[in-house]
């Protein structure tokens, strides 16, 4: 739903401006929007992102703001479309840096916060989400002019994900949406295919809620409106939207052949689009169907496939998701900064207090001694007295200093334990992105040392995964390496037949080993030994 979303948002953003700007700043406007179409038409992002920075590049040297703030959010869309969330906040940050143009122009202020909670909640940031879709309701509403504010509002409606995690709020918002979209007066300027695609987005939203509540008539009635939308604008990707929902409704229906003609259909047009992780969706849920209908060798398939492509958007994703929690992480810390410094300030204001009254005490003891020295003679023995009550004192005050020197010590201390603790935070953190990063580039190394049958595939996959190892080690004290690597093939998919083949022993050999390492495990014949051990995931209970 990204590609459609910002695509459109950012036409809307370039043709509410103002029309009457300088030749050079109408090029640059130019430019913007011939990015949606190299993008959102020819499918070439490469192309895309390459006349968004000519637009920028030209914005700096005509020192045109408003194309510097739409060029930096349209490379945030690509990015965020493309899920590459790290980049895509990055430049997210550089588009606000326009203050005074985003203050001036509503529509662009909600759009960029639209963006920002869209990303939030891909990375799993649900209730940062929430608070950014509701301010970029607040900014909105703000907006005097009417056209502008509908259409934004039906952008704002059509996205209700964001604010919403129940099915029926989202609803009523979509339905808003429809009644608000049919409200709108466009210009006859306004592209006719923004207008198609907005209908076409609540059109799918309307039949997922009514797919989520078993209304399959009224699902199939929205999806095959959206699919007709689709082919009229035309969009690869809602195409592949309509069609995969159209064979979700089917496999509800029973009717699984139907459905995976339609899965079929849009897993062909999004692996030509280029758009994987909604591709990787689609590997879920014919592998599903293929396991109702009792397709096992089809079923592993796409369950490898999909676990391939998982690991590769995961590792693009958790970049994001890093990024993100380091900018939260450094705004806690800043604010702990500012604490010790106050903190610092009032321990030094104590301090001083300190020494000006020991001075002070200093002072007046010697000036009471000098005084009495005046009379020693006629008062020897209230100079005496007087001297013990010093003495007495000075005792005093030098165990107040030591009890201000252990104090200050023990403070010195503690912040270094602190910095030593935030060393080893940072260590620890540095070795599970190297972990995270090593895990999924030995992934394709990993099958290729089994189908060689290499003599360090056993060590490879116990580094890759550690916690299926002490999991069956566990359960079962004792077992052979013969038997844990046989437990490595079958947990990476491979069937008998391929690991007979990949370590030269015949399939009636492999199918006594595994029977054997079945009942080491009691597990009960009717369930998928493959499935079982997927199972031993970290986290899991061991039964």
């Amino acid at each position: 739903m990204i590609r459609i979303k910002f695509f459109s948002i950012l036409l809307i953003v370039l043709f509410l401006g103002n029309n009457n700007y300088a030749q050079k700043t109408a090029s640059i406007d130019s430019l913007l929007l011939l990015t949606h179409h190299q993008n959102h038409k020819e499918g070439n992002v490469k192309k895309a992102l390459e006349t968004a920075y000519e637009a920028i590049r030209l914005s700096k040297k005509a020192g045109y703001e408003r194309g510097l703030q739409i060029g930096y959010y349209t490379i945030a869309v690509f990015l965020a479309d493309t899920r590459n969330f790290e980049k895509s906040i990055e430049y997210i940050e550089k588009s606000k840096l326009y203050r005074q143009h985003l203050a001036n122009h509503r529509t662009d202020a909600f759009n960029l916060l639209l963006l920002e909670a869209t990303n939030n909640y891909e990375l799993g940031f649900y209730s940062v989400a929430t608070t950014l879709y509701n301010q970029a309701k607040e900014v909105i509403l703000q907006e005097k002019d009417v056209f502008k504010r509908q259409h934004s509002l039906l952008v704002y409606y059509i996205n209700a994900h964001l604010g919403f995690e129940e099915l029926e709020p989202q609803y009523e918002y979509y339905l808003k949406g429809l009644a608000i979209s049919k409200q709108i007066d466009y210009p006859e300027s306004f592209p006719k295919e923004e207008r198609l695609v907005k209908r076409a987005e609540l059109f799918e939203k309307m039949g997922y809620v009514n797919l989520k509540n078993g209304h399959l008539d009224s699902a199939r009635y929205y999806y095959e409106q959206t699919l007709a939308i689709s082919r009229l604008v035309p969009s690869k990707f809602l195409e592949a939207l309509a069609l995969a929902s159209i064979g979700l409704v089917a496999e509800e229906e029973g009717e699984y052949s139907s459905a995976l003609i339609q899965l079929s259909k849009a897993e062909d047009l999004l692996r030509e689009s280029g758009i994987f992780d909604n591709l990787m969706l689609i590997y879920g849920f014919k592998q599903r169907i293929y396991n109702k209908i009792g397709a096992t060798e089809k079923e592993r398939d796409y369950l490898l496939l999909q676990r391939q492509l998982k690991d590769s958007l995961d590792h693009v994703k958790n970049k994001g998701r890093d990024n993100t929690l380091i900018r939260l992480i450094s705004q806690q810390e800043e604010k702990i900064k500012q604490s010790e410094s106050k903190g610092r300030i009032v321990l030094g204001s104590i301090i001083v207090l300190s020494v000006v009254l020991l001075l002070f005490v200093l002072m007046f003891f010697k000036k009471y001694k000098r005084k009495k020295q005046l009379a020693l003679i006629q008062k020897e023995k209230a100079i005496a007295e007087k001297d013990f009550t010093l003495k007495e004192n000075k005792q005093l005050l030098t165990i107040k200093d030591r009890e201000i020197n252990d104090s200050l010590e023990r403070l010195s201390k503690q912040a270094q334990e602190a910095e030593q603790l935030k060393e080893m935070i940072l260590q620890k953190e540095q070795e599970a992105r190297s972990l995270q990063l090593k895990l999924n580039s030995s992934f394709v190394e990993l099958i290729d040392l089994a189908k060689s049958n290499h003599p360090q595939f056993w060590l490879k996959f116990n580094e890759a995964y550690p916690e299926v190892k002490n999991r069956l080690i566990k359960l079962v004290p004792g077992l052979k390496v013969s038997e844990l690597t046989l437990a490595a093939y079958i947990y990476l998919g491979f069937s008998t037949k391929e690991i007979a083949d990949y370590t030269f022993k015949s399939p009636k050999t492999i199918e006594n080993n595994r029977s054997n390492l079945r009942k080491k495990f009691n597990v009960p014949q009717e369930d998928s030994f493959a499935v079982w051990l997927n199972n031993l995931q970290p986290g899991r209970e061991l039964e």
